[in-house]
């Protein structure tokens, strides 16, 4: 192996004369020589607000491409102005070198498009996020390099450098009295063929392209923390764009976005037009920022149930939480409804944005994979965070994936495949469908290492491409086999009867009993499933212990179930809901009670509204920390604020929104973030107001608490009835 060593040569910058012009455009250097042989000084073009400086760094690197194939890593020598690679052979026949500035891991070879040889450097797609401070930080817009020689590959080869970069000055004034806040600048024009924000290098012919490219776009955007401009003042804002051309007439457009409101400010091209080559630095003056347009955001539902009214592309601004991101785009869903989502195409890593981002965002709404989607989103405003809840998913079986390709409609879905991966696609063969293949959309994460296993993928259903793809945006990814069973015990009385446990499995599965006469139904079965356990009167002496044996393909789990003996009662040990309200107006209580011996501490537990909208689907998990203590067989009562139906004693208030069911919101008791009791069905089994208008009473041979809910265990009253509310009775 040979080392290669790059090295440099100065060319000074030259300035030339600016348009008299209030947008003025400058020059500085052409480019700069790369060597082997010499180790030559300072030849790194960087930018401060003085305008191009030429100076390498210590920590420097260049992606080096060999031959359109091979690209590495060359840094900067710690003792000269050098750029090295050890372990790179220099390949008989050789005779094209490439060169990046800055290194970038993303640029892996030369793309061919069948007439030239391509690649796509830095920056590589439209709206290329920009970050600056009013404190003056110019990180953003340090200049790109790309050099390509095609030459004889010898000990000392030369690549010749040329910028990539025109950079811009913009001066805003604030002819206010109060000092304003910028959020974004956009920079844009509506010249024909103009190119601001992505480009390529077409590299036989030594040419940057941009004009017809799937990631070009004629406008760019600065994101802008810290924005304060005082009154009378003016701020300083610095943006890179790709070379482009303004021919007389057109436009370039300013669209200032801050705290206060939008401004936009136009300047024509004079005669003879603008050409903002590669390598200059443009000043546009005199920007004031004045009689500001107030933004009106909707909310995702509201844009919704507008889209079907609404051109292509029409411009869209949108407030909503982030609940999910990939590589190119984010899940944007309602704060209020968040069963209502919309994909943000950005088309690169929107690293703006975090999950729990609540944002104000603008687009255009486009239709893709026949659904509606926001390209472009810029980020006007990120206004808090806080933690995202996931809905309970809808588990797709294969029928089920079939139909959702053939009548798409958006929903938050789980299913099981198989992950093949080749190139950029990730497909995903699912069990049991006929028609529909899975697709993950540009997952953030390496997921080679699922590649041609069997995985169980949750996230928003995001389309249908090619009649057959079922787009999904994942939030998880589980490749290992489960078979889950809860709870892990079961106590009953002596009297025959009937109780339940739940399997959560991705694998079929079968059970068994130790003793015959205590049944299970099913018996057998895949994924999912309630199963209902029978057992006979236990007349002896002694408690009946029966083991049930649940064995999947790679998994096998137990649970004890334990009847009691003839007149003999269960100790409990656990506290249980032992009624629920939902009366007419605000009577709305939860009544907890006690079963044991003990005086039980509430810390640790909480209340769990699990929270449908009128449409029956499922909007979000909310919780209410229960404080204090309960003593032994007694009861807590935690009731609306505004309810009034019961004057005993009662907790009000402590959380008006799990207080705020409507009979079709399940209700569940957690200890230490583990569901122990549930009023109400599964998540995904709610099918209408299964408890509106009612009280429900737990009857008095429950002794312990449940996280599924058993129907029989419930006396069903008339409306607002709280008769028997404040005390529980609880026969062992």
């Amino acid at each position: 192996m040979k080392k290669i060593l790059f090295a440099t040569m100065v060319i000074t910058a030259m300035a030339v004369g600016c348009q008299e012009a209030e947008l003025e455009n400058g020059a500085i250097s052409n480019g700069e020589v790369f060597k082997i042989s010499a180790a030559l000084p300072e030849t790194k073009t960087t930018f401060d607000p003085d305008g191009y400086q030429v100076a390498w760094e210590a920590d420097d690197e260049l992606t080096v491409i060999i031959n359109s194939n091979d690209a590495y890593k060359f840094t900067k020598s710690a003792d000269a102005n050098d750029f090295e690679a050890t372990g790179v052979s220099l390949q008989e026949g050789v005779n094209t070198y490439f060169a990046i500035y800055p290194y970038s891991e993303d640029v892996k070879s030369i793309e061919s498009n069948g007439e030239t040889n391509t690649f796509i450097p830095i920056p590589v797609k439209h709206n290329v996020a920009q970050i600056q401070s009013i404190s003056g930080n110019t990180d953003h817009i340090k200049g790109v390099m790309y050099g390509k020689v095609d030459s004889e590959v010898s000990e000392s080869p030369v690549i010749q450098m040329h910028q990539m970069t025109s950079i811009f000055k913009i001066l805003i004034k604030n002819p206010a009295e109060e000092t304003i806040h910028i959020q974004s600048i956009t920079f844009s024009t509506d010249a024909p063929d103009a190119v601001l924000s992505g480009t390529f290098y077409v590299s036989e012919k030594g040419e940057i392209r941009g004009s017809g490219d799937k990631y070009v776009a004629n406008a760019t955007v600065l994101t802008v923390t810290d924005g304060a401009i005082a009154p009378a003042s003016t701020g300083e804002f610095w943006l890179a764009t790709t070379p482009f051309a303004v021919p007389e007439g057109n436009k370039v457009i300013v669209t200032i976005l801050a705290d206060e409101g939008e401004v936009t400010v136009e300047r024509t091209a004079p005669a003879g037009g603008w050409n903002f080559e590669a390598g200059t630095v443009n000043t546009m003056k005199d920007v004031v920022y004045e009689g500001a347009e107030t933004i009106e955001y909707m909310t995702v539902s509201e844009l919704l149930a507008a889209v079907s009214e609404m051109q292509d592309g029409s411009e869209v601004n949108v407030e909503g939480i982030v609940a999910a991101k990939n590589a190119r785009s984010y899940i944007l869903i309602d704060e209020a409804n968040q069963s209502e989502y919309i994909l943000a195409y950005k088309n690169s890593e929107p690293s703006e944005v975090k999950i729990g981002d609540l944002v104000q965002i603008s687009g255009n709404i486009t239709e893709y994979a026949q659904m509606m989607q926001i390209q472009n989103p810029i980020v006007n405003k990120v206004i808090s965070n806080s933690s995202v809840s996931y809905p309970t998913p809808d588990i797709l079986d294969g029928d089920a994936a079939d139909a959702l390709v053939a009548s798409p409609e958006r929903k938050f879905i789980q299913f099981t495949g198989t992950l093949s991966i080749s190139g950029s696609h990730y497909n995903v063969t699912i069990d049991g469908a006929s028609t529909a293949v899975g697709s993950i959309s540009y997952p953030a994460e390496d997921l080679s290492a699922y590649n041609g296993k069997p995985i169980t993928l949750t996230g928003y259903f995001n389309g249908v491409s090619g009649s057959r793809y079922l787009n999904i945006f994942i939030t998880s990814i589980n490749a290992a086999p489960y078979c889950d069973v809860a709870p892990a015990s079961l106590s009953v009385n002596s009297e025959a009867g009937s109780t339940q446990f739940t399997v959560s499995s991705n694998e079929s599965w079968t059970i068994t009993s130790s003793n015959s006469a205590y049944k299970v139904s099913p018996a057998s079965g895949k994924g999912d499933a309630t199963i209902e356990v029978l057992y006979p009167e236990n007349a002896e002496a002694e408690a009946v212990e029966v083991i049930f044996t649940i064995k999947s393909a790679t998994t096998e789990k137990t649970i004890t179930l334990i009847q009691s003996a003839a007149g003999a009662s269960i100790e409990p040990t656990e506290l249980f809901i032992s009624e629920y309200v939902e009366g007419s107006s605000n009577n709305k209580y939860i009544e907890i009670y006690n079963p044991t011996s003990q005086a039980i501490d509430l810390s640790g537990y909480s209340i769990v509204m699990h929270n449908f909208n009128k449409e029956h689907s499922f909007s979000q998990d909310l919780t209410m920390e229960l404080s204090g203590s309960i003593e032994a067989g007694a009861t807590v009562v935690y009731a609306h604020s505004k309810a009034t139906a019961y004057s005993g004693t009662v907790i009000l208030g402590e959380n008006d929104n799990v207080m705020n069911f409507n009979g079709n919101d399940p209700v569940s008791l957690y200890h230490n973030g583990v569901e122990i009791d549930r009023f109400g069905p599964a998540n995904d089994a709610v099918s209408g107001d299964f408890a509106k208008d009612h009280t429900y009473r737990r009857v008095s041979s429950v002794i312990a608490p449940s996280n599924v809910w058993v129907e029989t265990e419930w006396e069903e009253l008339g409306k607002d009835n709280v008769s028997d509310l404040g005390k529980h009775t609880m026969n062992k």
